[in-house]
């Protein structure tokens, strides 16, 4: 039989090939294939096994933080302002939603959005933004109630991937204290990337927004635990492993006292009220040793919608009202202060010899000055009196608040040589103005001293005379908070020491009992001689004692208050801010106090009888009475006094 040949332009196929040849060549190719099972099988149990482990791992046993109980704050007496109440939370846990198929995934979706209420959209762009591998939960609703917590525990099955989780937020007792306490919320990821190596903070956890709660968030956060489950295909817990328990933050007592807290907040708000405006603020000192004993600012807000979560709407309103409640005005608005200022500069020119007690100035209402390049024009800087208030010295100056006598202290006149814009910057800078007093909640302002640089630098303009005589009686380019202001005068009641004002008076370790008290700190002092600010402390005096005196509206309190009215212009407004300060008793300060009503006129006025009625209160049993008209007890012609 002739064999069959193969031309050499003919492809070789398998029939071709002899039997031999074909059989080693299937058994080529099926070792080839087994090989290479071998070889993925061995790159799975050995390359990759570990990290086949660890997803197994993770799938079965997963390790969940727990949050420690955040310490408790309370005031100087002991009254417990804020405590942790159950909350309940959803969470998704994004591989074991994705885990499913898509039909699944949105049944799961639309019951979470049936049972509870929430927006399914919002849910479903929660989802879709997530890592679909990863098993750390994320908040999906921040807050439901216990009934609809329960809801869903019995419709588990049918809502894969999410879950109840139980928790505490924070329930705050006082509405006055917002802006001090400030509010805690879920931590964001820009928060979580700055704590990133601090396993303290994780992703499900609260962190102080705000006020006391931001500044000493890492003392009332305590060390978080953890637990270890075993967990169902569908991510539910089944079986717990093992628990690490949470350490419970520090308990923390403030130096607020909340009894003046909450009447200085009824009488500014009264007087805010009456004269149908809505800002103003009120802070009060221990000149002793910086404590705060109040600070207010209004309009403020409720701190508890944020603890909770503020919807949308809600947070709106607050950041579109443009009277600005979300604004801590008391440390960060900046404004002119007008003649409350006036003992400052005194001290300042007693200090540097410009004056003593018993340097006299008539005061005619006010001071003309000639235009250096040209004599016929002519500028007046007025008083509040443009009648006069005759002969005055360093006590009758402040007592009835001359404008010309502090003209000329502080810029000189007609061959009197004052302090000038150099010196009278320095003492404001010493006294705590244009810097921040480093109190502990954020959102301090600095305020501003101006000096010839900075208003060459700023403006491009030279300074000139008058700009002195403003600073000098607080005006002009001039501003502080009401912070400073409180500030500087508990450093004229107590003798001379600026203290660093600070709300956080001891840390309490519940476990053991352990009391930490906080130590105060002296920012500045023995910048003017204790005799000179005597001479200032008596001054204050006078304005209350002396029946001409601007706050003479105190006579009649319980204790000796030494006090300054101001009446600040500003710039776009015909209106006046009304400024008080005062401290009491005069023979032994126990509290020091700034007071303004934005836009309320006369410091003789909406200030002045803040400050009387609450002092009134403070020294006189703290009886609970209703804050008195603002009509009352006004003084004559008090419209235009500083």
């Amino acid at each position: 039989m002739e064999g069959t040949v193969v031309g050499e332009d003919e492809e070789p196929r398998l029939e071709n090939i002899p039997e031999k040849k074909r059989l080693f060549l299937m058994i080529f190719i099926v070792v080839g294939i087994f090989s290479l099972l071998l070889y993925r099988a061995a790159d799975f149990q050995i390359a990759q096994g570990e990290e086949m482990r660890a997803a197994a791992e993770i799938n079965r046993v997963r390790k969940f933080p727990l949050s420690a109980p955040r310490g408790v704050i309370f005031d100087r007496e002991g009254n417990q302002l804020v405590e942790n109440v159950p909350s309940f939370q959803v969470v998704l846990t994004p591989a074991d939603l994705f885990n499913q198929d898509e039909e699944k995934q949105k049944d799961s979706i639309q019951k979470l959005s049936q049972l509870t209420g929430f927006n399914g959209e919002e849910i479903r762009k929660i989802v879709e933004s997530s890592n679909s591998r990863s098993y750390e939960p994320k908040v999906v609703i921040e807050k439901i109630e216990r009934d609809q917590a329960l809801v869903l525990e019995s419709n588990r099955d049918e809502i894969v991937g999410f879950q109840v989780i139980s928790n505490s937020r924070r329930q705050y007792s006082e509405a006055s204290l917002s802006h001090i306490l400030g509010y805690t919320g879920m931590i964001n990821e820009e928060e979580l990337a700055k704590y990133e190596e601090d396993e303290s903070y994780f992703g499900l956890d609260s962190i102080g927004k705000g006020g006391i709660e931001k500044f000493y968030d890492y003392d009332l956060r305590g060390v978080p635990g953890s637990k270890h489950i075993e967990v169902d295909a569908s991510g539910r817990e089944e079986n717990q492993v093992a628990v690490k328990d949470p350490v419970p933050g520090q308990n923390l007592e403030l130096s607020i006292d909340v009894g003046l807290q909450n009447k200085a907040t009824e009488n500014l708000q009264h007087i805010l009220r009456t004269g149908g405006l809505r800002k103003g603020s009120f802070i009060a000192i221990d000149p002793n040793n910086g404590e705060v004993l109040a600070l207010v600012s209004e309009p403020g807000f409720d701190n508890n919608k944020f603890a909770e979560g503020i919807s949308t709407e809600d947070y709106s309103e607050l950041a579109d009202d443009p009277a600005q409640p979300l604004f801590n005005r008391t440390i960060g608005g900046t404004y002119a202060t007008g003649s409350v200022l006036k003992p400052i500069v005194g001290a300042a020119a007693l200090q540097e010899g410009v004056i003593n007690d018993k340097t006299t100035v008539v005061d005619i209402g006010y001071l003309e000055i000639e235009n250096k390049y040209d004599p016929s024009i002519k500028y007046r800087f007025y008083g509040w009196n443009k009648n006069g208030l005759g002969p005055v010295n360093i006590y009758t100056a402040i007592a009835l608040s001359s404008n010309p006598y502090f003209y000329q202290i502080g810029g000189g006149y007609q061959g009197f040589e004052g302090l000038g814009p150099e010196l009278l910057s320095d003492y404001l800078n010493k006294f705590g103005f244009g810097k921040n007093s480093g109190i502990d909640i954020s959102g301090e302002a600095e305020g501003l001293v101006p000096s010839r640089e900075w208003k060459q630098e700023t403006l491009e303009e030279r300074w000139n005379l008058g700009d002195t005589y403003n600073l000098s009686i607080g005006q002009g380019y001039f501003s502080a908070t009401p912070l400073q202001m409180a500030n500087a005068t508990a450093a004229i009641a107590n003798g001379g020491t600026l203290y660093k004002p600070h709300l956080a008076k001891a840390f309490l370790d519940e476990s053991t009992g352990d009391r930490s008290e906080l130590e105060p700190e002296v920012l500045n002092q023995g910048f003017v001689d204790r005799g000179y600010i005597d001479i200032i402390r008596r001054a204050m005096l006078e304005t209350v004692v002396n029946d001409r005196g601007t706050a003479r509206s105190l006579q009649g309190l319980p204790v000796s208050v030494a006090a300054k009215t101001g009446t600040a212009q500003f710039q776009g407004s015909t209106l006046d801010h009304s400024w008080f300060v005062a401290f009491a008793p005069y023979e032994d300060p126990q509290i020091a106090l700034a007071v303004l009503v934005e836009e309320g006129g006369s410091g003789a006025e909406a200030a002045a009888i803040v400050a009387r009625d609450t002092l009134n209160w403070y020294f006189g049993g703290r009886p609970e009475a209703e804050p008195e008209e603002a009509e009352d007890n006004i003084p004559e012609n008090s419209l235009e006094i500083n």
